[in-house]
């Protein structure tokens, strides 16, 4: 149940930072998304964590599906920056497909750290 609850702290650290970025924050702190993807990886790879902490399969097998879940969430965020026209650079550009791409890599990087030190601690 913490871990729940961790994660909804976290993904409102997230909502508040998208309000600030929405608010000028993206245009006026360079790499602003870069944390707010870090930081959105690890609260739904916490939600993950705590959905599968129930289960019992190996500790590997719980691993790839937080960093997959974590990657499917992203891939449904790219989607949404699309279809609303968010990149911040013109679509099918080299410069959008290197920040999508930056943009999931972050996202697994915020999955990987909570898969790392949760599944580890057990």
């Amino acid at each position: 149940m913490t871990t729940y609850i961790w994660a909804i702290i976290i993904l409102l650290i997230v909502l508040a930072g998208q309000i600030f970025g929405i608010s000028g924050g993206y245009v006026s702190t360079p790499l602003f998304d870069v944390p707010m993807h870090i930081i959105g990886g690890v609260g739904i790879a916490l939600f993950i964590c705590g959905f599968l902490n129930a289960r019992k399969t190996d500790i590997g097998h719980k691993i790839k599906i937080t960093v997959i879940g974590v990657l499917v969430a992203g891939l449904v965020w790219e989607y949404f920056e699309i279809h609303y026209n968010l990149t911040g650079y013109r679509l099918w550009t080299n410069a959008y497909y290197l920040d999508t791409l930056k943009d999931l890599v972050d996202d697994i990087i915020g999955g990987l750290l909570v898969a790392y030190f949760y599944w580890r601690k057990r």
